[in-house]
């Protein structure tokens, strides 16, 4: 009787980059043989302390798989080796954070608190600003006071 031993190499230094709303992962395996297949195991949270793994892909050929399913947040990756049936143990663990999309169309109200000579009024005065990317921008905007108000302080 003869015995088979089959030794499977965990998949080699495991890379992951966030980008927005994905995450791209990246990996070599130098050790395994040709045909290897390679499962993408993914943890919601940093990689410290226990991570609980659930598999998001099984049977990936090119080491290489985009996690398009992430939402903003941290994530946790390891990845694992298939031949002949058999599966490796873990890869070494990379993290990664995705980012939630930036604010678009920001805009700001300034308030400008002032004196005149009489100490007995105050002034609110609230305006809008407009950035311009020139001079020859700004040449064109028409400055307008959106609220004023006057308050006697007693």
């Amino acid at each position: 009787m003869k015995t088979l031993l089959l030794v499977l190499f965990a998949a080699g230094t495991l890379l992951a980059q966030a980008a927005t709303h994905s995450a791209t992962l990246t990996w070599t395996d130098t050790q395994n043989p040709a045909g290897t297949t390679y499962n993408v195991h993914r943890a919601t949270g940093l990689c410290s302390g226990s991570p609980v793994f659930s598999t998001l892909a099984t049977a990936v050929a090119p080491k290489t798989y985009l996690d398009n399913t992430v939402i903003p947040g941290a994530y946790c990756f390891m990845v694992t080796a298939v031949t002949a049936g058999a599966e490796s143990g873990p890869s070494n663990l990379a993290a990664g954070t995705v980012l939630p999309f930036p604010v678009q169309g920001l805009g700001v109200q300034v308030a400008a608190l002032w004196m005149p000579t009489s100490t007995s009024n105050w002034a609110l005065v609230t305006t809008n600003l407009l950035r311009v990317a020139s001079p020859e921008e700004a040449a064109k905007v028409q400055w307008l006071t959106v609220a004023y108000a006057d308050v006697v302080v007693e």
